[in-house]
């Protein structure tokens, strides 16, 4: 077979694929960018889903149009993202649904394609406009470097892909082991394809998987634990693990993990591979959990089998020793790191009978992480098929129709051969204040019945304050009690005189000299004044 970078251009059509199963608005965006002068196609995803029968979803336009035409041709609904590479993101549906529009590019150059061990491949910079053909060259599998014209019906295939998609294999775009050195995360991507689509590993890739599954420590951080989640809310993580640890990728990205299945015996092998196949299980009927739950199902069994060996040791130590290296290497975040220490550390709690410490059901149950740590508890118990009651009875106090089971709440009281309830004896005569009561238990402060006093207004006779009094005379408190008693007659105002008179101005009698005025002051040497 020819290598897929000397492939001949293979073009379809008609494609045989059925328009009515694609996205109407998908259609549309071609259609407007190719009537103003651009090609436009669907690619990757999409068109591999369309072809394997499959429901794609969400789609992806490949464009000649540069992110600025682009956004003139869309402006109402167009968003520009991204720095490095600019990307445009057309919004529909109230922002509910997004379509992704790129324009072609091409791969950087590279200074040695050889197979030289020291020569580093990792792309750093992947920002050059390019050709259809060149964007599809640049892409990581033959199967998603298809293009589809909707408009005319055409599939076309730079690369060989339509007979990958017709043999269900995977396989990489030109040397296995240079497109794995350039983005070792297309490892992970390869173990999603294969067990999503149930599609075998070409041989050649495989090999260049295992050759280069070390490199996986110089991927980005954040970018190997998206692919993880991914893995995890597929519903077929249980072939994806397994194949990432046939191609020696567990080692690297999840070292614990690893180590736990190839150091533990064969009971705890298989609980942790079924309590990951009740997640895949859980993700098909209900969908994907919260991170928490399924980094939970994960890491429950490693912990488990941690404490076991360590009995001395908490729950919640064991669970911090093997979750928080993960945590670091992958930078994952606070609130999944928390959520996952707490869903492994409280496991046992939801099947504990009896403790030296008092436990209450209701209290736990408002423990903000009890939602993740219940179902982590639900898929360990499918694994195991034990636990069921309890889980039913865990169910029904987080949806407060029943009581705590008295033995869960309560712990035992009294002595060992009897589970009466302990009661206080009663207190003899001695004592102070014991002689009329009689050894008779006192009441309780909140059971003594609570006496309420109504309080009367008092009534106060304000008449005698209601007099007349003269303005020209300061009142006194005997004239008020006096003038009570009499009949009320308004006081008549009278007014004197004023003999007051205001002196004259100065100067206005002939008797009195005038002062003469205040002489100017000296000059200042300051002529700009005050500053």
């Amino acid at each position: 077979m020819k290598s897929p970078e000397t492939t001949d251009l293979v073009v379809i059509s008609p494609s045989g694929l059925d328009l009515n199963r694609i996205d109407e608005d998908a259609l549309r965006a071609v259609e407007r960018l190719q009537k103003r002068g651009s090609q436009a196609y669907l690619v990757g995803g999409c068109v591999r889903d369309l072809l394997l029968d499959g429901q794609p979803k969400d789609y992806d336009i490949a464009t000649s149009a540069r992110p600025a035409q682009v956004k003139r041709t869309f402006s109402r609904n167009c968003r520009i993202i991204g720095r490095r590479f600019k990307l445009a993101h057309l919004h529909f549906d109230g922002n509910r649904k997004i379509l992704e529009v790129s324009t072609f590019r091409r791969a950087p150059e590279a200074a040695d394609e050889s197979d030289d061990d020291d020569t580093d491949l990792l792309i750093t910079r992947d920002n050059e406009f390019g050709s259809a053909e060149e964007d599809a060259k640049r892409r990581d599998f033959t199967i998603n470097a298809l293009f589809f014209d909707p408009i005319h019906d055409e599939i076309i295939d730079y690369v060989g892909g339509l007979q990958d998609v017709e043999s269900r294999v995977i396989r990489t775009i030109g040397d296995p082991t240079i497109r794995f050195r350039e983005d070792p995360v297309r490892i992970l991507r390869a173990v999603k394809f294969a067990s999503r689509l149930g599609l075998s590993v070409d041989p050649d890739t495989f090999d260049a998987m295992v050759a280069v599954a070390p490199d996986l420590k110089r991927a980005a951080p954040p970018r190997v634990l998206e692919e993880i989640l991914r893995l995890l809310r597929s519903g077929f993580a249980l072939d994806a693990f397994q194949l990432l640890r046939d191609v020696g990728a567990l080692g690297v990205i999840l070292p614990d993990i690893d180590a736990f299945l190839g150091e533990s015996d064969a009971r705890d092998r298989v609980l942790f591979w079924r309590t990951i196949e009740a997640l895949d299980a859980r993700v098909r009927t209900e969908g994907a959990p919260s991170a928490g739950v399924m980094l939970g199902a994960l890491f429950l069994q490693p912990v488990l089998a941690e404490a076991r060996n360590e009995p001395d040791a908490s729950l919640a130590t064991i669970a911090e020793e093997v979750v928080q290296p993960f945590a670091t290497d992958l930078r994952v975040p606070r609130r999944e790191t928390a959520c996952l220490k707490r869903v492994c550390s409280v496991h046992a709690r939801f099947t504990q009978r009896g403790s030296g410490r008092r436990f209450k059901p209701s209290a736990f149950a408002q423990d903000p992480f009890f939602d993740e740590s219940l179902e982590v508890f639900a898929l360990s118990c499918a694994a195991s098929g034990e636990g069921l009651d309890a889980l039913e009875r865990w169910r029904r106090i987080a949806d407060g129709s029943a009581e705590p089971s008295p033995r869960v709440e309560q712990r035992p009281r009294g002595d060992s051969k009897s589970n009466e309830p302990r009661r206080r004896k009663e207190r003899g005569k001695k004592g102070k204040g014991r002689a009329e009561g009689g050894g008779k238990k006192r009441k309780r402060r909140s059971e003594r019945p609570i006496e309420i006093e109504t309080l009367e207004p008092e009534q106060v006779d304000l008449t005698a304050f209601d007099i007349e009094l003269s303005p020209r005379r300061a009142p006194t408190f005997g004239a008020i009690v006096e003038g009570a008693s009499k009949k009320k007659k308004r006081a008549t105002m009278s007014f004197e005189e004023d003999a007051y008179k205001p002196p004259p101005p100065p100067g206005s009698s002939p008797s009195e000299p005038v002062a003469p005025p205040p002489p100017p002051p000296p000059p200042s040497d300051d002529e700009f004044g005050d500053w």
